[in-house]
Parts: C-alpha cells; sequence; structure tokens
C-alpha cells in the first residue's frame, strides 16, 4: 500500500473562499455519504457540511456534494474561486 501525502492550497486573493467537496460509497455496506467544506485565504474553515444518501453511485454522491455546497453559497452570497493544484 503507498502513502499519498495530500495538500491543500488556499485561495491566493484576500476575502476569496474556497469550496472543496467530496461524495463515496462504502463497499462493505453500500453506505453513502456526501460532504464539504469552505476555507478562505489564510486556509482556515469557515463551514462544513455532509449528509447520506440511499443512492448507490459515488458518481451521485459527488454531484450531491457539489450541489449543496453550490446551494449554501447562493443563499449565503460567498464568492468562491476554482483552484488548479497543478
Amino acid at each position: 500500500m503507498a502513502i499519498l501525502t495530500l495538500l491543500w492550497i488556499p485561495p491566493l486573493a484576500v476575502g476569496v473562499k474556497l469550496l472543496n467537496t467530496d461524495g463515496c460509497v462504502y463497499a462493505t455496506n453500500n453506505k453513502v455519504g456526501f460532504g464539504g467544506l469552505f476555507g478562505d485565504h489564510r486556509g482556515q474553515w469557515l463551514l462544513r457540511y455532509y449528509g447520506k444518501l440511499s443512492c448507490k453511485s459515488s458518481l451521485e454522491a459527488e454531484i450531491w456534494a457539489i450541489y449543496c455546497g453550490l446551494t449554501i453559497t447562493s443563499e449565503k452570497v460567498m464568492p468562491i474561486s476554482q483552484s488548479n493544484p497543478t
């Protein structure tokens, strides 16, 4: 098994928020979940959300995570940036 190190890079512009999302299906028990968090230019968490689904697709869980994050963004009028971690 390989060890993977991940690095989160905050947005460079002051006042810009970043939305990170994820969704998954656990193969052993077929439980499906999704979630996300908003971060600021300092790397501080501002808000998190999560939920359970009854679907069987990880793609659907990913889409729900994005949908919920964008819904929160529109309700709170949060400008977000796209990250390109290359």
